[in-house]
């Protein structure tokens, strides 16, 4: 081999492992500063792992939402998942921030005023104004006695608008405490003319600030929607005597769907049929989910039905 072939082959050699060497000394440096990047923020090697499964959720979620457009028929609607660090997250609206009558809805608003104004044990004298108001439930005669506690059971169990007006009747501009607090609350598209939720279109909300409600009363005011979950209740007079007994709920899924931890009946023919249902959630948390302006009373709870299956079939997915 002449002199000119050896030098080309010694620059040949040295150009491939030199070149090899090289890209290896490349990858590894690459190779490290990766490794070190995930080291710093795991989460990024995590979500390359999980962006497959994530975006089947994704999926998932987004087809129960069509098929919950498709199959709700109710006029609004809204589900609201609030975790166990208080956080919310919409999981699905429908005309939410449509205003609307939301008859006995009205009430929790009733109950809220009646715990920041008076004590339990206060006692309330019935009038005959209250117990002309418009439905026969509550068995209140005028002239008895009877404490808020018995009145608040009577109001949110058998939805009473003749309890809800003997509350009312407590206090001066009982209905401009209502709006007060509304205001208080951030509910823009609220207003209140009296506590029953009676008297039509006057008396109106929308299913995104009745969720701030039911958040607010959730939090501040627990004991509020441990009265609605009651399936009965044994209304007891001041001198200990029994007064009546509640043997139903107005919100009929108490019986028939478990996990509810409260909510609250409303009809007239105005609002149609308007129901809240505040479901547990098995992983910590609860679900806020309200329907208005179904067809009929009856048709409320159905129409709700299809929220609670929605919630049920997103917490499997998550």
């Amino acid at each position: 081999m002449n002199k000119n072939i050896k030098i080309f082959s010694i620059v040949l050699l040295v150009s491939f492992f030199g070149g090899w060497g090289v890209n290896l000394i490349h990858s590894n440096l690459v190779d490290a500063f990766y490794w070190q990047e995930i080291g710093q923020d795991s989460g990024m090697f995590l979500a390359q792992i999980n962006v497959e499964p994530r975006m089947e959720r994704v999926l998932a979620q987004r087809e129960l939402r069509q098929k919950l457009e498709t199959d709700l028929k109710a006029e609004s609607a809204i589900s609201v998942f609030i975790d166990p660090r208080g956080e919310e997250k919409i999981l699905f609206e429908k005309n939410s921030s449509v205003k609307r009558p939301i008859a006995s809805l009205t009430k929790l608003m009733t109950a809220l005023i009646a715990e920041n104004e008076y004590k339990p044990e206060q006692i309330f004298v019935i009038s005959q104004a209250a117990v002309s108001q418009e439905e026969d439930k509550g068995n209140l005669k005028t002239g008895e006695n009877l404490s808020l506690n018995e009145l608040l059971h009577i109001m949110l169990i058998e939805s009473s608008n003749d309890a809800a007006w003997a509350i009312g009747e407590g206090k001066e501009n009982f209905s401009g405490a209502m709006n007060l607090e509304a205001q208080k609350l951030g509910l823009e598209n609220t207003y209140f003319i009296n506590p029953t939720g009676l008297d039509g279109y006057e008396n109106y909300s929308t299913a995104a600030d009745l969720v701030k409600l039911v958040e607010y009363i959730a939090k501040q005011h627990p004991r509020i929607f441990e009265i609605t979950a009651k399936q009965s209740y044994e209304v007891i007079n001041p001198d200990g005597s029994l007064h009546h007994f509640i043997g139903e709920n107005t919100n009929k899924l108490l019986v028939e769907v478990p996990g509810i931890i409260g909510g609250k009946t409303g009809y007239t023919d105005e609002a149609g049929g308007c129901i809240i249902v505040l479901l547990e959630n098995e992983k910590g948390g609860y679900f806020i989910n309200v329907i208005l302006g179904t067809v009929s009373a009856d048709e409320r709870f159905p129409e709700m039905k299809k929220l609670i299956d929605f919630c049920k079939e997103y917490e499997s997915s998550i």
